[in-house]
């Protein structure tokens, strides 16, 4: 019997303590890729230790996307920073991501090359 709905996290700069609480109720199917069907509390539990977690460390960022009652079938949820946010357009989830500042070696006006 599964117990709850599909939950997939994608994580970054993790801290060891929260990372070994993850791969209690998740597997680790790539370096800082989760997977699994916790319950709606353990879910929600794990989410908010990863929260605390990733306040302390400098650079770190998570995305959860769990099974859910919308037209794309999934919500997302995101904590830290990173160049990738998720933007509602209307209830439909886009990703977007935010323009990096110019290099000091970039010219203005042409296009940079790293794209």
């Amino acid at each position: 019997m599964m117990s709850g709905h599909l939950v997939v996290l994608a994580t970054s700069s993790v801290p060891t303590g929260v990372r070994g609480a993850l791969t209690q109720w998740y597997l680790e199917v790539l370096p800082g890729i989760f997977v699994g069907r916790p319950s709606a509390r353990v879910r929600d539990l794990l989410w908010r230790s990863l929260c605390d977690g990733l306040a302390l460390e400098e650079g770190g960022y998570a995305a959860q996307v769990q099974e859910a009652q919308t037209e794309q079938g999934f919500a997302i949820q995101t904590t830290g920073s990173h160049p990738y946010g998720i933007t509602d357009f209307g209830g439909l989830l886009l990703v977007a991501r935010q323009p990096r500042e110019p290099s000091a070696g970039t010219l203005e006006g042409l296009p940079d090359p790293t794209w």
